[in-house]
């Protein structure tokens, strides 16, 4: 099958990577300054007239390819879904993967395509007619057993503040770090992908979120960076909505504004709490996430 995937975000890399080792031939159009390999060309923040060059070229190359794979919103207000059904060949599927949706910043395909997929459970409130299958995350480091309670080093990342909570969760940690009690913090925001998973590398716990907006603004379920901590070993502390207790209670700590301090606490007391959240972490993986089976998911989608 003939794939081309326009995006170039690391959870959309691990899938194109996946489908080339299945025999699939996956061309790849970025959105961003990156230059990474196997990019065919940059295709957003361009200047206008390359733009819209690149726009052109893409609706004549798309006639090449068996489907087209759009992650997130694109050029020109995502009106140039209309440039790819131009071509009667490809099938479109369009991936929508969080605050293009959440935000209603990124236009709502529906009858223009052949298949959406959603990479988490709450946006199908918004596209009700799609597929959830959850990112990409391989399983990279076993969770290590250990009866460390000092020196215990908290990590939180972040690319939306007001989303993750992270100016309350910065003034939590340092109320904890100033105690001088064995914990240490890392606040990771506005660093390249690999940078900062070396120092996920080095966590002993993740505080993914927090949600400190509250009503539909909030977003109370786990993100791609608590995906990137289990794949690690690492345990998780998220704000979680009940609706998806069944889902991922098990893989996560819960904490909101009231008891993140004390859970915090509680967890670089407790190592085999941390361990054994990090293992339902990696039994999440397994089940939803391992790249055998969102390729197959994805390849279902694809040939429907």
């Amino acid at each position: 099958m003939k794939i081309l995937m326009v995006d170039g975000n690391p959870a959309a890399k691990l899938l194109v990577d996946e489908l080339r080792k299945y025999g699939h031939h996956v061309d790849c159009v970025n959105m961003s300054h990156d230059k990474d390999e196997g990019v065919l060309f940059n295709y957003c923040k361009q200047p206008f007239s390359v733009s819209l060059m690149n726009l052109v070229g893409l609706g004549l190359l798309e006639k090449n390819y068996d489907v087209v794979h759009k992650n997130f919103g694109l050029w020109c207000c995502n009106f140039d879904v209309l440039f790819f059904k131009l071509s009667k060949k490809a099938k479109l599927v369009v991936h929508y993967r969080g605050s293009e949706t959440r935000e209603r910043y990124g236009l709502n395909y529906r009858s223009l395509v052949d298949a959406c997929i959603v990479s988490t459970p709450d946006l199908l409130k918004y596209h009700p007619e799609a597929c959830w299958i959850p990112n990409m995350m391989p399983i990279v480091k076993e969770p290590v057993r250990s009866s460390k309670t000092q020196n215990i080093h908290v990590v939180h990342m972040t690319t939306n503040r007001g989303r993750k909570g992270s100016d309350f969760i910065c003034k939590v940690m340092k109320g904890l770090t100033e105690l001088n009690i064995g914990i240490r913090f890392t606040f990771v925001e506005k660093m390249h992908n690999s940078e900062a998973l070396k120092i996920l590398d080095s966590a002993d716990i993740l505080i993914d979120k927090i949600d400190t907006l509250g009503g539909s603004l909030g977003v109370r379920l786990p993100g791609h960076v608590a995906y990137e901590a289990w794949g690690r070993g690492i345990p998780v502390v998220c704000d979680l909505d009940e609706r998806y207790d069944d889902l991922y209670g098990r893989a996560v700590e819960y904490a909101d504004m009231e008891c993140l301090r004390d859970v915090i606490l509680s967890l670089c007391d407790n190592s085999k709490r941390r361990y054994d959240l990090a293992v339902a972490g990696q039994d999440f993986l397994a089940e939803y996430c391992s790249p055998e089976r969102v390729v197959e998911r994805v390849l279902e989608v694809y040939e429907k």
